[in-house]
């Protein structure tokens, strides 16, 4: 049975990360939360970082989500619905109003 310092070790002689999904992970973020994106796959709370890195040449991908969405490639809604979801015209202007508005 592989165990999950088994795994860490052939990370970090392969300098490649796990691969603990195939496929992406619809998750929720929220406009303006950051997140930490775990980068080298041993995180025990996919798709985010909980330092499992540590001792690895891996390191979290930190963002700030520009807009409140479902992430992911096959996001869990029809496609009819997408201009609720991305940002269109009246959604950029609006973030670019707030934004100048400081």
């Amino acid at each position: 049975m592989t165990t999950a310092s088994d795994v860490k070790k052939r990370i970090l002689e392969a300098a490649r990360p796990a691969c603990p999904q195939v496929g992406p992970y619809a998750v929720w973020v929220e406009e303006g939360k950051r997140y930490r994106w775990c980068s080298c796959g041993l995180s025990a709370t996919q798709p985010w970082c909980d330092e499992s890195h540590v001792g690895t040449a891996f390191q979290p991908i930190e963002f700030e989500a520009p807009i409140t969405r479902v992430t992911g490639w096959d996001t869990p809604y029809p496609h009819a619905h997408e201009w609720r979801y991305f940002p269109g015209p009246q959604r950029l202007g609006e973030a670019m109003k707030a934004t100048v508005a400081g």
